[in-house]
């Protein structure tokens, strides 16, 4: 009687624990099934792919980028040349005002069978422009358009997009890069030359006449240039004291900073301009100096004038020069006028 007492209590509890399982075991099933669904597609290939989408390499910009990429060079020669490339640029006048439809050319070097990559396009009514989807390494963009001079700044410069130790570069679409172009004036057939003048050291004056650029007695001259030089007193880096002096005798100059010296100034012009150069500079010293001037001749006429001097060895000056016969301010010339050749004197 006991033992049969003992069997049915231990069916009983068999027959509950199937009972459980079976309601139990669905429920368990279910809840996978769906945390998979939710993770994508219902497939465990496609929750791991989505957790490999979600892990983003350090980008231009991030702190870690720099690690990232010397372990990158290290496991792929060719990782500068396979970067994304994406740009955003604009071009605006010198008053800050859009222009459209100015010629964009890229290059960047790549692995492609020629090592470089061309595109173009050109800009729209509000002076944007962009390339998208490439892959190199430094870019370059030019941007002309007839009319038009381009500015020195942004004269094809170039974008570091791989090596973040030459200074990398990061593409911003809410901020363009600004290419500026000047457009071009009423231009008048200037007389332009270029020549180079042998200079004594010892003062002696070399005068030139800006109508046909050549080398005349001081008392005719529209420009007189004197140097003085102490070459033979050197120090231990082999500076030595020396000067120059710049004169437009019964006229005179004013230095010029313009990119694009178009516009002789009214006043302002001193007869003298000097420079010194004494050794005592030390490393603010120079064997060689430049400057640009706008000259007022004797005669009335304006002109723009390009110097430079060349204090050592056999010394001698180089000078450029466009004048306006017309008596006009305006220096802007025609392109159909070609400067001679450059020649001693």
């Amino acid at each position: 009687m006991k033992k049969r007492y003992l069997v049915l209590i231990l069916l009983t509890l068999i027959s509950l624990l199937i009972f459980w399982r079976k309601q139990n075991l669905p429920e368990k099933e279910a809840t996978i099934g769906d945390a998979v669904s939710a993770n994508s597609n219902s497939t465990p290939r496609a929750v791991f792919d989505q957790k490999m989408a979600s892990h983003v390499d350090p980008q231009p910009g991030d702190p870690q980028y720099a690690d990232y990429y010397l372990k990158q060079k290290q496991l792929d020669r060719q990782f500068d040349w396979k970067r994304p490339i994406n740009f955003y640029g604009r071009v605006v006048d010198e008053n800050d005002q859009p222009i459209s439809g100015v010629a964009v050319n890229f290059s960047w070097n790549d692995i492609s069978t020629t090592g470089t990559s061309k595109a173009q396009t050109t800009s729209d009514a509000g002076g944007f422009f962009f390339l998208l989807d490439q892959k190199g390494k430094r870019l370059n963009v030019a941007v002309t358009k007839e009319g038009y001079y381009t500015l020195r700044d942004s004269k094809q410069p170039s974008f570091e997009y791989a090596n973040p130790y030459d200074g990398l570069f990061v593409p911003d679409a809410n901020n363009p890069v600004v290419f500026r172009l000047r457009k071009k004036g009423t231009s008048e057939p200037l007389v332009i030359f270029n020549k180079n003048f042998t200079m004594p050291k010892d003062g002696s004056a070399v005068g030139i006449e800006l109508f046909e650029g050549k080398k005349v007695p001081p008392e005719q001259a529209d420009m007189i240039f004197r140097c003085w030089t102490q070459d033979h007193e050197k120090d231990a880096f082999k500076r030595y004291d020396w000067k120059l002096e710049v004169q437009v005798p019964k006229g005179g100059l004013v230095e010029s900073t313009n990119e694009f010296p178009f516009l002789a100034p009214l006043d302002g012009y001193k007869e003298t301009d000097e420079i010194e150069m004494p050794k005592s500079l030390e490393k603010e010293w120079k064997r060689t100096f430049e400057r640009n001037y706008f000259v007022k001749a004797k005669n009335g006429n304006y002109a723009r004038i390009t110097f430079r001097m060349i204090a050592h060895g056999d010394h001698f000056c180089i000078v450029g020069s466009a004048l306006n016969p017309s008596g006009s301010r305006n220096l802007e010339f025609d392109p159909a006028v070609q400067p001679k050749q450059t020649h001693f004197e």
